[in-house]
């Protein structure tokens, strides 16, 4: 959606576009609608546990702020449920569980990660979510990623979010670092532009709060860190930040 050919192309005939894999800030979503048209379809789900919800493009509202940061509605067939810190079910929030007809048994050979996820007939899936008053289900990120800070909960998407709304960047991924206390943020600017570790952390802090920001590295690439799926390179992202 960034090429620079996207303005002068003739894209009536796109119809729809699935976005999966990882999280979809507002700020990226309104990117491509202005720029692709309302063709965007946004999708949860995993290879574990098939497509769990969908937001079509006709249920997208620009003027929602709940749809934003929608999921979409949970499929037919799939059941979706939410597990407190506690260990008890809550009807619209917590980390999510899935059972699905698409799931899986399980996986060959990882007894470890079998035991930790599939669970009684439902698959753990280790991130956090809550189902909104419009049964449109949000995906807030993983568990171990979010956390409460100084009253409010802190999610990477709402961080990149924060940071993709600056004039000078183009893309950010935040990543949670427990063993250094720390979120470190890959930031990619535009083409011949310049990130502003500083300016990046004021706008965090404005935000999210001075506890925050104190706590967040910033590290400029000129691309994101992908791995071979195209997703987000969290590992790589952590082994560019400084010890």
């Amino acid at each position: 959606m960034d090429h620079p050919d996207v303005a002068r192309r003739d894209l009536s005939s796109l119809r729809t576009l699935t976005h999966i894999g990882a999280s979809a800030p507002p700020a990226l979503r309104r990117r491509a609608r202005e720029r692709l048209g309302p063709v965007i379809q946004h999708t949860y789900g995993a290879s574990e546990m098939g497509i769990v919800s969908a937001l079509r493009p006709a249920e997208h509202d620009p003027d929602d702020p709940e749809r934003a940061t929608s999921a979409g509605r949970v499929l037919p067939g799939v059941e979706v449920r939410f597990r407190r810190d506690d260990g008890t079910l809550d009807p619209a929030y917590g980390v999510m569980e899935v059972r699905s007809p698409a799931m899986a048994h399980g996986y060959r050979r990882r007894p470890a990660e079998q035991a930790a996820h599939f669970v009684d007939g439902w698959y753990r899936t280790g991130d956090l979510g809550r189902l909104g008053a419009d049964g449109h289900l949000h995906v807030l990120g993983r568990a171990a990623d979010c956390a409460v800070v100084d009253g409010r909960l802190v999610t990477p998407t709402g961080i990149e979010d924060t940071l993709m709304r600056l004039p000078a960047v183009r893309y950010a991924v935040v990543v949670a670092d427990p063993d250094h206390d720390r979120r470190v943020a890959a930031v990619q600017a535009w083409p011949r532009g310049e990130i502003d570790p500083a300016s990046c952390r004021e706008a965090v802090a404005a935000e999210h709060g001075e506890t925050v920001a104190a706590t967040l590295v910033v590290v400029p690439f000129g691309e994101v860190p992908l791995t071979e799926q195209g997703k987000p390179d969290r590992a790589a992202i952590l082994a560019h930040a400084p010890a």
